[in-house]
């Protein structure tokens, strides 16, 4: 599997009609409008290379109004929003959640995703409350079958759970991207780093001018000096090479959001859109 994120170049007056085209897309999971250096931004995954490729030149760059794109390929993904905490539970109700959603076991032996597999994930990202029974008619297997991939997709860390919030409801109402460049040798002890910070939601390296992207939470615009500051500080190996609010979001994770970050639709995340088969 590919992550890739990528920037948008867009002309004048035509970004909100980019962004709504791309957030019909499955691959494309986040659909995000910045400020300073690019239009927007876009979370993509596709199975490799060759369909980045077609996603790149036969769908984002075809799109009326969009003038350029760049991508950079995440190389490893260190942190990512699943993991990401609000910090608005007491330690007891934390460790009792963790508690009650403790994971299977791994299965052991790493089982490549066959098509049912490849079915039954965009149906969980259709819904993830959905029960194993209409799952089951979705994809055309039994309940108690549902129940156990499942359970080896969750274990095998090929499915990963997430609840997200409207940021304007939290205490982190700010979104910022942030790239940065780091000596090869120096990349894991930035990491280790940049993970203990609270702000800090999602963490990667990438291919590209900069080695390091990381997106952080923050509580107020004037915030980003601040981390920068601090990142100064604790990481002088660590230079920012650029930085972009986020205005809004018109997709994440499949979500369909408004302008107050809302959902109003869903379009579930599929890598291998237009080529299921049974079996695969």
């Amino acid at each position: 599997m590919v992550t890739a994120f990528i920037e948008i170049d867009c002309r004048s007056g035509s970004v909100e009609a980019v962004a709504q085209a791309l957030a019909t897309v499955p691959q494309v999971a986040t659909v995000e409008h910045m400020a300073g250096g690019r239009d927007l931004l876009i979370t993509a995954f596709v199975p490799g290379l060759g369909e980045l490729s077609a996603l790149l030149l036969g769908t984002i760059a075809v799109l009326p109004g969009v003038t350029a794109t760049r991508a950079g390929i995440a190389t490893r993904l260190y942190g990512e929003g699943s993991r990401w905490r609000l910090r608005v539970l007491t330690a007891g109700q934390g460790e009792q959640l963790r508690t009650a959603a403790a994971p299977p076991p791994r299965s052991g032996t790493a089982v490549p995703l066959d098509g049912t597999d490849r079915a039954l994930l965009p149906e969980l990202s259709r819904d993830g409350r959905a029960s194993a029974v209409a799952l089951g008619r979705a994809v055309g297997l039994s309940a108690p079958t549902v129940r156990r991939r499942v359970g080896r997709l969750i274990a095998d860390h090929d499915l990963a759970l997430r609840c997200e919030v409207a940021r304007e409801l939290t205490e982190w109402p700010v979104s910022a991207t942030l790239w940065a460049s780091v000596p090869a040798e120096r990349l894991p002890e930035a990491v280790r780093v940049l993970l203990t910070l609270p702000e800090v939601r999602l963490c990667s390296s990438v291919t590209g001018p900069q080695n390091l992207l990381f997106t952080v939470w923050l509580h107020t615009v004037a915030d980003v000096q601040r981390l920068e500051t601090q990142l100064g500080e604790r990481l002088p190996q660590l230079v920012l090479r650029d930085r972009s609010v986020v205005l809004r979001q018109t997709k994440l994770m499949g979500r369909l959001l408004d302008t107050r970050g809302r959902v109003t639709g869903v379009v579930p995340v599929d890598p291998w859109a237009g080529s299921h088969s049974a079996g695969a």
